[in-house]
């Protein structure tokens, strides 16, 4: 059986900041920020990512859009309200 290498530094960072760029970890920073909601955009579809916003309490806002200008993958707008407007 062969040894696993320890991993590099560079790696440990880097999963790290995979670790905290979860939703839960965005929507606490938001909320600790004082803001109203969190907005992003999901690849429209039956997909892994659409289903974990969904989970994490994410609507949809608006009608999809295209992901960037001449492309065909089109982003559905989502929203998480954290709190009412003041």
């Amino acid at each position: 059986m062969r040894k696993q290498k320890p991993a590099s530094e560079a790696e440990v960072r880097e999963i790290r900041r995979l670790e905290n760029n979860t939703p839960s970890h965005r929507i606490a920073w938001a909320t600790a920020a004082n803001a109203h909601y969190v907005a992003l955009g999901v690849i429209c579809g039956d997909s892994n990512a659409m289903r974990l916003y969904v989970r994490a309490g994410f609507r949809p806002v608006g009608k999809p859009e295209p992901l960037r200008p001449g492309s065909e993958l089109m982003a559905q707008p989502m929203r998480l309200a954290l709190r009412t407007a003041d």
